[in-house]
């Protein structure tokens, strides 16, 4: 298992702060994540199907009848924003490190919204489940770095600039609201 990073992505359904529970899960299901979404044409699809493919070869042989494979076509989702577009997610157990472009530590998570920019770090792992007849590959989640703002975001958020941009102090607004 070598350690890959997608190029910019606009990131999705983000858990990095804490662990989210899958549906119908319990505790011991959380994870963090990222939903990595990208044009569909862009090439590092390629290189991310090859990944795939190698990881699924070197675990079973070969890739397997119905194998499980974790890309999936935006435009089969319910999502605006994913139309034209590639998913992937990309999940831990572990809580990444999150980084801005600069490589320093990302203190307030809680800012970090759908729609943004992102790189992450990840791995690709087989993984079977022989009671359902079910093999699979997945995305491992390492490291994440916020590399900015989107256009727009996905989850409702905007920042304060962008609310009060073409907000200025109306003359004769007092200071002292109360005298």
């Amino acid at each position: 298992m070598s350690k890959s990073v997608t190029p910019k992505i606009r990131g999705a359904f983000l858990a990095l702060k804490d662990a989210r529970i899958a549906p119908g899960g319990d505790e011991d299901s959380a994870k963090f994540q990222v939903t990595a979404v990208l044009p569909q044409d862009h090439p590092w699809w390629k290189q991310l199907q090859k990944e795939i493919e190698a990881t699924a070869v070197a675990k079973w042989g070969k890739v397997p009848p119905k194998c499980v494979m974790p890309v999936k076509d935006g435009d089969d989702t319910e999502y605006a924003e994913f139309q034209g577009n590639n998913t992937v997610s990309l999940s831990s157990k572990r809580r990444p490190e999150v980084v801005d472009k600069m490589k320093q530590p990302v203190i307030d998570l809680d800012e970090l919204g759908s729609g943004e920019f992102f790189r992450c770090s990840y791995t690709t792992y087989a993984w079977e489940f022989p009671a359902l007849s079910r093999k699979g590959v997945s995305l491992s989640l390492s490291n994440v770095m916020h590399l900015g703002p989107g256009p727009e975001r996905w989850d409702g958020g905007s920042s304060a600039d962008s609310d009060f941009a073409d907000v200025e102090e109306e003359e004769g607004e007092s200071d002292d609201l109360l005298g």
